[in-house]
């Protein structure tokens, strides 16, 4: 986290190191492997929910890296600004919309919740705020 904390500068420039250029491109494809298995993380709602009396379902299992994101977010925001990342959390924040009407009340409300964390940005409030209005 540090060292995509730290690289503000030009990570392809050739005066950085084969080495520090590798190990930047894996942090950057790690953070975005994470930033996609939180945002997917109850997509079985066979795993996250149970079926209530109602033809309902009821979250038996907690998101438990919203609660790391929320109180990490500060530290993340170089991190979340990165370019790479930040595409891929437009790309997500996309995914959501489109798949938004196929969806029960709580998985809507989990991903309403889940948007206030990926408002990293102008951009990404632009979209979310789009998708608030569809």
């Amino acid at each position: 986290m540090h060292c995509l904390d730290a690289c503000k500068s030009d990570t392809d420039s050739s005066f950085l190191s084969s080495q520090l250029r590798i190990c930047h491109k894996s942090l950057v494809h790690s953070f975005k492997s994470l930033i996609i298995f939180w945002i997917h993380f109850d997509k079985d709602k066979d795993y996250a929910y149970l079926k209530d009396a109602c033809n309902g379902y009821v979250r038996v299992l907690d998101r438990p890296l919203d609660k790391v994101m929320e109180s990490h977010l500060p530290n993340f925001q170089y991190v979340l600004n990165h370019p790479d990342i930040h595409l891929c959390i437009i790309g997500q924040i996309k995914i959501i919309q489109t798949q938004f009407n196929t969806l029960d009340d709580k998985l809507r409300d989990d991903r309403l919740k889940l948007l206030q964390y990926l408002c990293i940005s102008t951009e990404t409030s632009d979209v979310v705020i789009q998708f608030y209005k569809q």
